[in-house]
Parts: structure tokens; C-alpha cells; sequence
């Protein structure tokens, strides 16, 4: 999957990071208390994941965040 735009609300402070198996698709997104990071449209992608892999969102500590992801099949 290709992803196009993603949200995330952090609730508390922490990293996120995304992941396709094991291979890293993104750097550290770091947010603290209360803030939000926005990838607007690219319809491009951002990053896509590895083929048959899922694709997975790595929290540095068990910290709450929302999100919302938004993607197109390969």
C-alpha cells in the first residue's frame, strides 16, 4: 500500500514510527503533550509498505495517539 496522507493527535509525549516488517518507512515523528502532526495529500506517497508486508505504527513508549491514515493499493 501506498500511503498518501496520515494525522496524528499525541495525547502524551512519545515517538512514532512506522514500519513495514521490520524495515523502517519513516524516521522518529517526535510529539509531545497535546500537539498534532499533519502529512497532507501527496499523491505521490509518503512511503509504501513491502510487498505482502503489513504495515505497522511503533510507539518509543506506551504512549497514547490517535490518527487517522489514508492510502491506495499497489
Amino acid at each position: 500500500m501506498r500511503i498518501t496522507n496520515f494525522w496524528l493527535t499525541f495525547v502524551s509525549p512519545c515517538s512514532v514510527k512506522f514500519r513495514s516488517d521490520t524495515n523502517d518507512k519513516t524516521g522518529a515523528i517526535v510529539g509531545t503533550t497535546n500537539t498534532v502532526f499533519v502529512a497532507p495529500y501527496n499523491p505521490m506517497g509518503w512511503f509504501e509498505t513491502d510487498a505482502g508486508a503489513a504495515l505497522n505504527v511503533d510507539l518509543s513508549i506506551g504512549a497514547l495517539v490517535t490518527g487517522q491514515i489514508t492510502y491506495t493499493k499497489l
